[in-house]
């Protein structure tokens, strides 16, 4: 890289496998008074990166990555509480061809600071020889590239679109369904929902992972395969499930976390892919439904195609911000842990495999990272 130009992972304008990406040459941003530039280190994939390539609402040439970490290298005038040097981590809307060179799989990146949370101390970074690493708290670059998207994701859900007070007091009765909970989303849902909420949580996933969602704070796993796994979720739950979150979010799961709600009071059921209500074979009287999407936090609408367009509110960006507000001692001191990592060692020519493992399914319980340093 010269002292203008950087590495950066854009789209090739392929679907095949193993094919979707390409490493361009771009220059090097510079921000704005109310930016922060930072210097990656690690990465985290996540299926909306490659989503946004195989649906369309990426060109080819558009850059990826949604989820980052580095250090601060320059700082916008307007910005206050961050310092060059800072160990931070961020993410942003890669694929977007709207903003074609904003996707954060790059050398350096722009980013906004109430996206991005700062790190007291100095993070580290992983050595070449480890290719798996647990929970814990945020503590590596690896780590905190992984965070980012997925609890700023299940903010909006829950300050949004639930309405949660932070009064723990006032959820203690309550319980929340998180479908899912092994997807990287769902193993910081749990966490948010009990360390930050005082809910109780119920989680839907595979038994095996019965073990580990428990130590993350899951009060009940049922086991989605099992046919009566609805009626064991009322069984335990009774009237007091009235928050459902489908990290899934296809019809067979919406339609499972709609009946799993208790028919007594209100409740609310949340789905990350668009699904609405209407899609239910039983839609309840009580209950509101809603979607999440991320990128609204920063009250901007985003459009997703042609003639796709959801719409945010000043009203979502200031549930983002009061939930950001509140979450960043709960990331900075440890109570909220990353998730279990799956580490991959190409730099950034490493996209492409991680891609492939999404979109295969052949991640469970576990975030794809890989660093900057290894790239060839």
């Amino acid at each position: 890289m010269s002292s203008q130009t950087q590495q950066a992972v854009a789209y090739s304008g392929s679907s095949e496998d193993k094919k979707l990406t390409e490493l361009v040459s771009y220059e090097i941003p510079q921000p704005n008074a109310d930016q922060l530039l930072i210097k990656a280190v690690a990465f985290a994939t996540n299926p909306t990166d490659y989503k946004h390539f195989l649906g369309g609402w990426g060109a080819k040439g558009t850059f990826a990555g949604s989820d980052v970490s580095g250090e601060v290298v320059a700082i916008g005038a307007n910005v206050k509480g961050f310092e060059v040097g800072d160990h931070v981590s961020s993410f942003d809307r890669g694929g977007n061809k709207k903003k074609p060179h904003v996707g954060l799989f790059k050398e350096y990146s722009v980013v906004d600071p109430y996206l991005t949370f700062r790190y007291p101390k100095k993070l580290k970074t992983l050595g070449a020889d480890v290719n798996e690493y647990p929970s814990s708290k945020v503590d590596t670059f690896e780590g905190a590239a992984a965070i980012n998207l997925g609890i700023f994701t299940v903010g909006l859900t829950y300050s949004y679109a639930f309405g949660l007070d932070f009064d723990k007091a006032k959820n203690a009765d309550k319980t929340v369904l998180i479908w899912g909970g092994a997807t990287a989303t769902g193993l910081l849902a749990i966490q948010v929902a009990k360390k930050v909420y005082g809910l109780k949580v119920v989680a839907a996933a595979s038994k095996k992972h019965e073990s580990s969602l428990k130590s993350f704070g899951a009060d009940a796993v049922f086991d989605y395969h099992d046919s009566d796994v609805v009626s064991q979720i009322k069984a335990f739950s009774g009237d007091s499930l009235v928050y459902g979150y489908d990290t899934v979010a296809n019809l067979d799961t919406w339609n499972a976390v709609n009946d799993s709600l208790t028919d007594s009071t209100p409740v609310v059921a949340d789905n990350l892919l668009f699904l609405e209500g209407s899609a239910l074979k039983n839609p309840k009287k009580n209950a509101k439904y809603t979607k999440t999407l991320v990128y609204l936090a920063r009250g901007e609408d985003q459009e997703l195609g042609d003639d796709f367009v959801l719409k945010s509110s000043p009203e979502i960006a200031e549930a983002h911000l009061k939930f950001y507000k509140n979450i960043v001692p709960f990331v900075q001191d440890g109570t909220i842990q990353h998730q279990p990592l799956r580490i991959l060692h190409d730099g950034l020519s490493s996209v492409d495999e991680a891609f492939s493992l999404l979109r295969n399914n052949k991640v469970s319980a576990e975030k794809i990272v890989f660093k900057l340093s290894e790239s060839k």
